[in-house]
C-alpha cells in the first residue's frame, strides 16, 4: 500500500515539472518522456514567437455592431461574424480595407491580429414636391450607385413643367443621373404656358379688355377657356351658356392648381397668380377687386357699399340691369353648386373668385345680384364653381 502511494505522488511529480517544461530524467528510459513531449505540445499556450490566435477588430465604418472584437480559434477561424446595423443602408460585407480590399468571411483563415471593415449600400429617401402643381408618386428610393431609376414627371394646369431642381428656386437641376448623399426633398420648377392664339382664353372671341377706373386693365368679360384639367363648366352643361356667360371653375382650376387645394391652403398670399388666364395676365386678388370696386362707386374697405355694381354691370342680361359706366360688362353667370352639383341663379347672381385664400377650404369671392347697386364680398367653399375675371400684369 505504501509502495502504491510513493509511485502515485511520483508520478505527479514528474506530470508536474513536464507541463512546466522540464522533462525529468530518466523518463525517456520507461517510455513516458515521449508521451509527456507530446502532452506538452497540445496543453502549451501560444509560445512568445508567434502563435494562431488572433484578435479581430470589426469596425463598423458609420454603423453600430457588437461585439466590436473577437479571438479566433487555433486555426485563425472565427466561429462567427457579427452583422453590424445602419439606418438606410444595407450591409454588403465584411472588407480587409475600409474602402475595397478583399471580402472577410466566415472561412476566412487569419494569420495575424487585424480589423476588418463593414462595407455598406446607401439608399435614400427622395421627397417630390410639386411646388404647386401634383405629382405621383411622391417620393422614390436611390438604387444601389445613389441615382434614382426614374424621376415622375409633375402636371400643373397652365404651367410648363421645366425640371427637378434642389431648391423650390431653382439652384441644381437634378437628371437622372444626379447623385444624393442624403435623404432630399427636390422641387418642380414651372414656367407659365404662352397661349400664342390670345383668342384661345375667350373661347372663340376675341378676350375683350379696357382701362378701368382704377388704372388697370381688365377684362371685360367673363373667362371662357377650358382648361386640360382641373374642373370647369358650362351653366346647366349647356355649351351656349358658356358663350354667353363664360365657364364656371372651382378655385383650384382658377389659380392653374391642383384640385387638392379645394381643400389645402396653397399659400403664398401676396404671390401673384397667373392661374388659368393668359400669358401676362392673372387672376385678381382680393385687394385689387377692392381697388377695382372703391374706384367705381364702392364705399367702405373693400368697396362693398355704394353704386360699384350697378356702375359695373352690363346693361343687358340681367333682371335689373346696370349703367355700364366703364364697360365692364358684369354678367350674372350663376354658380355651380359644391355640394350635389346644381347650377343656380343665372340672371339674377354673378359670382366671381379672388386668389385670396381665407383657409384650407374657403377663398373670397367678389358677387353682384340683380337686386343690389353695390359688389358684394363673400368667401366659401373652394369647391363651388364662380366666373373669372383677369387682370393685365402691372
Amino acid at each position: 500500500m505504501f509502495t502504491i502511494i510513493r509511485r502515485r505522488l511520483t508520478f505527479l511529480v514528474v506530470t508536474a515539472a513536464a507541463v512546466a517544461g522540464v522533462l525529468c530524467c530518466g523518463c525517456a528510459d520507461n517510455g513516458m518522456g515521449g508521451m509527456l513531449e507530446e502532452f506538452y505540445k497540445a496543453n502549451r499556450p501560444n509560445p512568445p514567437d508567434g502563435g494562431t490566435v488572433y484578435t479581430i477588430t470589426f469596425d463598423a465604418n458609420g454603423g453600430s455592431v457588437k461585439p466590436k472584437s473577437a479571438v479566433t480559434d487555433t486555426n485563425g477561424k472565427l466561429t462567427d461574424l457579427p452583422t453590424p446595423a445602419w439606418s438606410d443602408h444595407t450591409f454588403e460585407g465584411w472588407y480587409t480595407l475600409l474602402s475595397g480590399g478583399q471580402e472577410v468571411t466566415k472561412n476566412w483563415g487569419f494569420s495575424e491580429s487585424i480589423t476588418i471593415y463593414a462595407h455598406w449600400t446607401t439608399y435614400f429617401t427622395i421627397t417630390f414636391d410639386a411646388n404647386g402643381g401634383s405629382v405621383s408618386p411622391k417620393t422614390g428610393v436611390t438604387a444601389a450607385d445613389s441615382t434614382l431609376d426614374t424621376l415622375p414627371t409633375p402636371t400643373c394646369s397652365g404651367y410648363n413643367f421645366n425640371g427637378w431642381f434642389t431648391t423650390a428656386t431653382g439652384d441644381t437641376a437634378v437628371t437622372a443621373n444626379y447623385k444624393f448623399s442624403d435623404n432630399t426633398t427636390i422641387y418642380a420648377r414651372w414656367s407659365v404656358v404662352d397661349y400664342d392664339d390670345y383668342s384661345l382664353s375667350c373661347g372663340t372671341r376675341p378676350c375683350e379688355k379696357d382701362s378701368m377706373p382704377d388704372g388697370k386693365v381688365w377684362m371685360t368679360e367673363n373667362l371662357n377657356y377650358k382648361p386640360s384639367s382641373g374642373n370647369s363648366w358650362c351653366y346647366g352643361n349647356d355649351s351656349s351658356n358658356c358663350d354667353t356667360y363664360g365657364r364656371l371653375y372651382d378655385w383650384a382650376t382658377a389659380m392653374g392648381v391642383d384640385t387638392k387645394y379645394n381643400s389645402q391652403q396653397l399659400g403664398g398670399v401676396n404671390v401673384t397668380r397667373q392661374g388659368i388666364c393668359p400669358k401676362d395676365w392673372h387672376l385678381p386678388s382680393r385687394q385689387e377687386w377692392a381697388e377695382l370696386a372703391q374706384a367705381a362707386g364702392g364705399t367702405g374697405l373693400y368697396g362693398d357699399g355704394g353704386m360699384a355694381g350697378k356702375n359695373l354691370k352690363s346693361k343687358s342680361g340681367w333682371n335689373n340691369n346696370g349703367t355700364d359706366d366703364f364697360e365692364f360688362s358684369a354678367l350674372p353667370g350663376g354658380v355651380r353648386d359644391y355640394n350635389g352639383g346644381a347650377f343656380r341663379y343665372a340672371g339674377s347672381y354673378g359670382y366671381w373668385w379672388t386668389a385670396t385664400e381665407v383657409s384650407s377650404g374657403y377663398a373670397y369671392y367678389r358677387y353682384m345680384y340683380d337686386g343690389y347697386d353695390d359688389v358684394k364680398e363673400g368667401n366659401y367653399h373652394k369647391s363651388n364653381g364662380y366666373s373669372v375675371r383677369c387682370l393685365e400684369d402691372y
